[in-house]
């Protein structure tokens, strides 16, 4: 009985260390502000999870802490690599993954006797699905919005899903060379694979409706005035043209933008920016940043809802680029990094 008593204490002990670690003491270490009572409605049932598995047997004691690894892990990687998050997401995903696979290994070799590695994935799965539905239930979103709005995070997922479904893979086989020379080494070409191309391809396709950012859409478009322009109508003319949607300007995505029409400036194409506006007010704010940060990139005003009907609409929150020939929308990317759009339009413009 007392060790039984004491196998429950080490237990919750160690689950809750796991649970409030990320958001509580690397948070608070590392200076990016506590964030355990903000989200106290993910940690509160997980909590709840925890303290009821230690009643139970190995097994369930195991895959309650297992259920509870998805929010851990992302915590600790999105506190500790959160440089990288942001600056090089692509490299984020490539070491994250490497790390996510490296712990499912791990922990399948501690509990082998225990659970299999079929049941591990299993319930990790269900962990990340348990998140992104308490997220949903607790911002009160329509599934397909919801989605959209966490693009970046549910694209991440997906890369480490799989991933883990070839780890999974790897932990049950047992013959040497399927094991070590096929699968080891696929394992280590799809980290690679699914930081470069599956998370910035899901999430292309999630933000832009197109996994490339190369589309075909008929768009003819009317401007319906600038800040120099007020009243007039303004038909695109044909040719080349690049616009940076944006809802604000961001002085770091303008400067980026206006740095793409100086290096194309010997080209026959038109770059603008494409203000969404409702109201002459947010027109005059977009107008007076707009020369206080002395862009030589024209600027004209589109409303949300002539914006919403247009092939230009995206699901993305932040400023993206689209760029149009003749009466044809060819391309829809982000606007940061605008490595993509660049070269996209560099092979359009060749000879």
């Amino acid at each position: 009985m007392e060790k039984n008593i004491k196998q429950k204490a080490v237990y919750i002990s160690a689950y809750i260390f796991c649970l409030i670690c990320p958001p509580l003491i690397l948070s608070g270490g590392l200076g990016h502000g506590i964030t355990l009572w903000r989200d106290w409605w993910i940690y509160l049932p997980l909590f709840l999870i925890g303290i009821f598995a230690s009643f139970g047997n190995k097994k369930i004691r195991n895959l309650a802490f297992v259920f509870q690894m998805p929010i851990t892990i992302n915590g600790i990687f999105t506190t500790v690599f959160s440089p990288l998050l942001y600056l090089e997401h692509t490299y984020y995903v490539v070491i994250t993954t490497g790390l996510y696979c490296a712990f499912f290994i791990i922990w399948h070799s501690y509990s082998l006797t225990i659970v299999s590695a079929w049941q591990i994935l299993g319930t990790i799965y269900l962990g990340m699905l348990f998140i992104q539905v308490a997220l949903m239930l607790y911002l009160g979103m329509y599934w397909n919005d919801f989605i959209n709005s966490i693009a970046g995070s549910f694209s991440t997922d997906i890369v480490y899903s799989i991933g883990l479904l070839f780890t999974t893979l790897f932990c049950h086989i047992k013959t040497y060379i399927l094991k070590w020379v096929i699968l080891f080494n696929g394992l280590c070409i799809y980290i690679f694979v699914g930081g470069f191309y599956i998370d910035p391809y899901v999430f292309n396709k999630l933000q832009y409706g197109t996994f490339t950012g190369e589309t075909k859409e008929k768009a003819v478009l009317i401007l319906p005035e600038t800040d120099k322009e007020k009243g007039s109508e303004t038909n695109i003319p044909q040719g080349y043209q690049v616009c940076m949607i944006a809802h604000s300007l961001n002085p770091w995505t303008t400067k980026m933008f206006e740095g793409i029409a100086l290096q194309f400036h010997n080209h026959p194409v038109r770059f603008f920016i494409l203000g969404v506006t409702d109201t002459p007010t947010e027109a005059e704010v977009l107008s007076r940043e707009h020369k206080t940060m002395h862009v030589t990139v024209p600027l004209y005003f589109i409303s949300r809802e002539k914006l919403k009907k247009s092939p230009l609409k995206a699901n993305a929150y932040g400023d993206y680029i689209c760029i149009l020939k003749n009466d044809t929308l060819i391309y829809k990317g982000e606007a940061d990094p605008t490595t993509r759009a660049i070269r996209f339009l560099s092979n359009e413009l060749q000879p």
